[in-house]
């Protein structure tokens, strides 16, 4: 909830920012002399916070992935070892239900 509140207050300050530079236009130098037209402030930026994002996002994806293999490892991990406690927990059952026989050495010291 806190992240999508933020994440509204950064749009609506973006869109505050190009609303009040609408007038103002810079050009840009690119790789190999290449340079932009004039364009306006908010474009720029706007495209800037944009790029970023998916950065951020295409770095964090295979972090995410593992996450998500690691996770699915455990769950299964978990599974296998809820089937051996009950495993365990049905023989030590019987074995309470069925009273084991004396042996020869618990008969001759009674």
């Amino acid at each position: 909830m806190v992240r999508l509140i933020l994440m509204i207050l950064v749009i609506c300050a973006l869109f505050g920012f190009a609303y009040s530079n609408q007038s103002q236009t810079i050009s840009l130098s690119l790789f190999w002399q290449m340079d932009t037209g004039p364009l306006p402030v908010y474009v720029v930026v706007i495209a800037s916070f944009l790029f970023g994002t998916i950065f951020a996002l295409m770095m964090s994806f295979p972090g995410w992935i593992r996450s998500l293999i690691a996770q699915r490892r455990q769950s299964k991990r978990i599974e296998q070892l809820e089937i051996d406690l009950d495993r365990v927990r049905s023989e030590a059952l019987r074995a309470v239900r069925s009273p084991v026989p004396p042996t020869e050495i618990e008969e001759i010291h009674e």
